[in-house]
């Protein structure tokens, strides 16, 4: 096969490519309450914050392999860089009391992804939103801890994206671009 054919047949591919990006909530006082399309390993998450209890909002914090989306020190570590690299952007990132959950010209703001249940307690990573910098900590709370009593934390509350299937009229396109390839390769060999 020769290079101009190769490199066609390649931007064909990468212009086809779904290209993915966080998208940030952010509600009419400014403050961000979540984000969609979240990529966390490779697989797209949505992310609320939302204040409340582990009871309240995790189906009674009972059982981490269904109250949790993820279950592991490492998932959940991978979620909260996630949130570091991809939603804390900007604004959000240098002001703390921008977010949800957290109070006005605070310093800190926790994002609290759960991922185990000990005895009497929750264990979560959190990415903690400095306006310095920003931190990956193991936290520990009561599953009756309530956020919105602190000012300074927020449960993230995460679910699978539902990401749509690449639109007919893009498919279309590829699905033709790639018989018009395969024509002009074969017209190219009858020529020669």
């Amino acid at each position: 096969m020769n290079l101009r054919l190769t490199m066609m047949i390649s931007l064909l591919f990468f212009l086809a490519a779904p290209i993915h990006a966080a998208t940030l909530e952010v509600n009419g006082d400014g403050k961000l309450i979540g984000a969609s399309n979240v990529d966390v390993g490779g697989t797209l998450y949505d992310v609320s914050f939302v204040d409340g209890t582990c009871i309240s909002l995790f189906s009674g914090c009972d059982d981490a392999a269904t109250d949790f989306t993820f279950q592991t020190a490492q998932s959940a570590e991978l979620a909260s860089q996630s949130l570091i690299d991809q939603v804390l952007l900007g604004s959000f990132d240098t002001d703390p009391g921008l977010t949800f959950g957290c109070a006005d010209g605070s310093a800190l703001c926790y994002l609290t992804t759960l991922y185990a249940l000990n005895e009497n307690e929750t264990v979560a990573k959190t990415a903690g939103n400095l306006a310095s910098a920003n931190i990956i900590n193991d936290r520990f709370y009561s599953p009756g801890f309530d956020t919105s009593e602190d000012g300074a934390g927020v449960y993230a509350v995460w679910s699978q994206a539902n990401v749509s299937p690449v639109p007919l009229p893009a498919a279309a396109w590829l699905f033709l671009s790639g018989l018009g390839v395969l024509g002009y390769t074969g017209w190219r060999k009858k020529a020669a």
